[in-house]
């Protein structure tokens, strides 16, 4: 074979190369660029930033309340947050004084298990007083789950609230 049609052969490779390549990148797929093999997509992670800049699986939605009130012995109004990402099993504990569910109606807890996500949880005081000295009652709700690309992952939800 002569030297020119060498060449003309593997600029030939070389454009077909290339075009598969962007042809596959625009497609969303993943090509390897050295031995190590596919690497992994995270532009879904990195969509789920949080305030902090750093990538999330496990959001939830405000991450404060600070108006919750009712009188002794008398659950308050309940308040509602989303609780989003790619975590599985997420199990979500309340401070002491509040209680959550699934249903704004009943089925309130100091504890649940969200196997879904996205979910609405409903949280309110319970009308006890964890100090007896002090009106104010506050506390995180915490929530851990498991998500592949991060392992055992937990957000908090800060409330606070008054029993007068």
């Amino acid at each position: 074979m002569c030297e020119q049609t060498r060449f003309l052969t593997l600029l030939g490779l070389l454009l077909i190369g290339g075009a598969v390549n962007a042809h596959a990148q625009v497609m969303g797929q993943i090509i390897p660029q050295n031995n190590e093999g596919p690497r992994p997509n995270n532009s879904i992670v990195g969509q789920m930033a949080g305030a902090d800049g750093a990538a999330g699986v496990l959001e939830a939605t405000p991450r404060h309340w600070k108006d919750f009130s009712t009188a002794p012995g008398k659950p308050s109004a309940a308040k509602q947050f989303s609780l989003d990402g790619m975590a599985e099993g997420v199990e979500v504990t309340a401070p002491e004084g509040f209680e959550m569910s699934l249903r704004q109606a009943d089925g309130y807890s100091s504890s649940l298990r969200v196997e879904h996500l996205p979910a609405t949880i409903w949280v309110r005081l319970t009308g006890s007083k964890p100090n007896v000295a002090k009106s104010m009652v506050h506390g995180d709700i915490i929530m851990s789950g498991h998500a592949e690309t991060r392992g055992n992952i937990t957000v908090k939800v800060y409330l606070e609230g008054t029993v007068k």
